[in-house]
């Protein structure tokens, strides 16, 4: 179906109830400028949904939905300007797989990955992009849960320095329980 419309540069899907993204659906938009799938009730982003063949994307807006898991090859073709909002939804964890070349590929420019007003875990998983200098001005996160204390943790440098100290410690003591 999208393949009549190569030259259209902003697909605005919000508030559509929509609830899976069909592999490689975006991929005949090579002009592509913004994509709108806030508001639906998306829990997955399946490992090539979101590849795209334009050059110019700007913007992708998958806030408000109900997001648990973002697969590893979600995403292909983002450039290094490209905003990502996956704000409010339901992220327990940033996993390396799914994110690490969207933020390499920001890291070259000034690409933003949002994902703000999630109940992300603070664990050892995190120290991928937590303390990877490069990617600092590449991810709105603001703060992360742990299962002992319900209160949100900001993920500023004290809590950084905590985390480094407390997950070389618990590897050092049981590999299984990083």
């Amino acid at each position: 179906m999208l393949e009549s419309v190569p030259n259209l540069r902003n697909l605005d899907l919000s508030w559509n109830l929509l609830t899976t993204l069909p592999g490689m659906v975006f991929m005949p938009l090579a002009h592509l400028e913004i994509l709108n799938l806030k508001g639906n009730s998306l829990t997955v982003i399946p490992a090539t949904s979101l590849w795209l063949s334009t050059p110019i994307i700007r913007s992708i807006y998958l806030n408000r939905n109900e997001i648990k898991t973002v697969e590893e090859d979600a995403f292909l073709g983002i450039d290094y300007n490209t905003h990502i909002d996956l704000s409010v939804n339901q992220l327990k964890h940033v996993p390396e797989e799914a994110f690490g070349a969207v933020l390499h590929t920001f890291s070259k420019g000034w690409g933003i990955l949002d994902v703000s007003v999630n109940h992300i875990r603070c664990g050892c998983d995190l120290l991928w992009f937590l303390t990877e200098d490069a990617y600092d001005r590449n991810i709105i996160y603001a703060w992360c849960y742990d299962l002992i204390n319900p209160i949100p943790h900001p993920m500023n440098d004290k809590f950084i320095q905590d985390l480094i100290v407390k997950c070389n410690h618990t590897s050092i003591a049981s590999p299984r329980l990083n």
